[in-house]
């Protein structure tokens, strides 16, 4: 199980990712949805993909 709380990933003064939290449990498939990758890679930055 990978769980997070209240990510937040900032660049200088710009919030990319405000208060984000999930709990993924194993064998679950998790996708990320966004209109742009910039939309998508911040969150992805903040997990530790294992």
């Amino acid at each position: 199980m990978l769980e997070a709380n209240g990510l937040v990933k900032r660049y200088g003064k710009f919030t990319a990712v405000d208060n984000i939290s999930m709990t993924l449990n194993s064998g679950e498939t998790v996708a990320l949805l966004g209109k742009t990758e910039a939309e998508k890679v911040p969150s992805s930055v903040c997990l530790p993909w294992f």
